[in-house]
């Protein structure tokens, strides 16, 4: 409001816009760093200035979501946006945190494959981290989140669609479970968040029992997992058993060995041994990036040990 501030004004925002046009077309890990460290000292002048406040934001979000940046740069951003956050809340929380759920839903939780799992995890232990700072915030977002999971879910078993299916079966679902599941595992007691976790698991226990088949065990085990860390920190009781006990007495899973004998008898009475079966060689099943197995794992000996292994490791 003073006269000086008046005349520096222009040229914060002036600067501000070089500089995150500066930090946008920087491509080398060591500068981006450099510049992420140097951006800090500016956040008190650009809580005066909102909308290039909000520009350097979206920048930095975009190197922290980012699948070409390395890791070190990513850290170095994450701690720019919790510095932002934590210094200075109703400026900068509720835009860093919505930004980092919406990069994380549409960018990085959108697929799941074993050299994106480190990622993954990064992205889910940042937003965990950066809920803390404020509860109240983070429980009008999750309630939102889960809210329209459950609509979606209602949707599918009402309508039993495809299209509707395709909605809540996939890892964007699965992966804000995973990140919901995280944050009110990370604030248990806390009565802000609290409240979230009777519709949590009633949303998960729902989805984790959407499509029965063996074949979709997949998506039973990732929300099975969820629901027991939650569990485990929050000590409230969530029903997980029975779906796990269910797994383990299906047909595929019951036959064992017997059923992988008595195939083979077959194949060697047809006069076919080892050597016709070679291109049915099926590899082991890696169950943290698994949705949905193929018809040939799912008569494997590799579905029915990790089956087992799943339920094993869920207790």
């Amino acid at each position: 409001s003073s006269s000086r501030w008046k005349k520096v004004q222009p040229l914060i925002k002036s600067f501000a816009l070089s500089f995150v046009h500066l930090l946008d077309g920087v491509t080398d890990g060591s500068t981006a760093r450099f510049l992420l460290q140097r951006a800090e000292l500016l956040l008190p002048l650009l809580t005066q200035v909102p909308k290039q406040g909000k520009s350097l934001i979206q920048s930095v979000l975009s190197i922290w979501s980012s699948e070409s940046v390395n890791v070190p740069t990513r850290v170095r951003a994450y701690l720019l946006l919790h510095s932002a956050s934590s210094t200075f809340p109703d400026a900068y929380l509720a835009l860093a945190l919505k930004g980092m759920i919406k990069s994380y839903r549409l960018e990085i939780g959108n697929r799941c494959n074993p050299r994106s799992l480190q990622r993954i995890a990064f992205a889910v232990n940042c937003i965990s981290e950066l809920s803390g700072v404020d509860l109240s915030k983070t429980y009008t977002i999750a309630f939102v989140s889960i809210r329209d999971i459950a609509i979606a879910l209602r949707v599918a078993l009402l309508s039993k669609g495809k299209e509707e299916l395709g909605k809540v079966y996939n890892w964007e679902v699965i992966n804000l479970i995973r990140l919901w599941g995280k944050v009110l595992s990370a604030y248990p007691k806390e009565s802000g968040l609290r409240p979230l976790i009777y519709p949590y698991a009633q949303v998960t226990s729902g989805l984790m029992r959407l499509v029965p088949s063996p074949r979709n065990y997949g998506l039973r085990f990732h929300c099975a997992r969820y629901l027991i860390d939650l569990m485990g920190s929050s000590g409230v009781y969530i029903p997980v058993a029975s779906a796990l006990l269910e797994a383990l007495n299906c047909r595929e899973v019951l036959k064992g060995k017997g059923g992988a004998a008595e195939n083979a008898r077959k194949q060697k009475k047809n006069g076919r041994g080892e050597k016709g079966n070679e291109k049915r060689i099926v590899k082991p099943l890696d169950w943290r990036c698994i949705l949905r197995v193929s018809d040939n794992s799912l008569k494997s000996k590799h579905f029915r040990e990790g089956v087992v292994n799943q339920v094993r490791m869920s207790q």
